[in-house]
């Protein structure tokens, strides 16, 4: 017995039943080709973000406005010492982001180190002075 569903197809000509089934399914192929790129790409993206996030190193300078104007590490971040805990997040919320501080001397990059610990930060590093800082980092002044 032949459901409806069969029966409509049966009432069709023979090239209209041909041609119908075929364009449908090249109709859904199309989609899918061109579809399908441009997810896998976003999902490339996304996924790239995550690595590129993992990879990056933040470095934080716990010093004055007035003593980083005077010199820093390109691309640091000036973040004074006692003004991390609050505007960390402005830097990344990622506790397993890598964050490595320096200041003059090494004592407030140690407090700055200390914060972020309480914070849940993993991975902070405690670069020292300035100076030490640009010796680890491979960086020139």
């Amino acid at each position: 017995m032949n459901s409806p569903f069969q029966s409509g197809f049966g009432k069709l000509s023979d090239r209209a039943g041909r041609c119908r089934p075929k364009s449908g399914f090249l109709s859904i192929c199309l989609l899918l080709v061109i579809g399908l790129p441009a997810a896998t790409q976003g999902e490339t993206n996304v996924a790239s973000s995550a690595v590129m996030e993992t990879n990056r190193i933040y470095v934080i300078d716990a010093r004055t406005e007035a003593e980083w104007k005077t010199g820093h590490i390109k691309d640091a971040i000036l973040i004074p010492y006692d003004q991390i805990k609050e505007r960390i997040v402005e830097v990344t919320t990622n506790k397993s982001a890598h964050i490595a501080i320096y200041c003059r001397s090494g004592r407030r990059s140690n407090i700055a180190h200390e914060s972020l610990q309480k914070l849940g930060y993993l991975n902070v590093e405690n670069l020292g002075s300035l100076h030490d800082a640009r010796k680890k980092l491979g960086v020139s002044p």
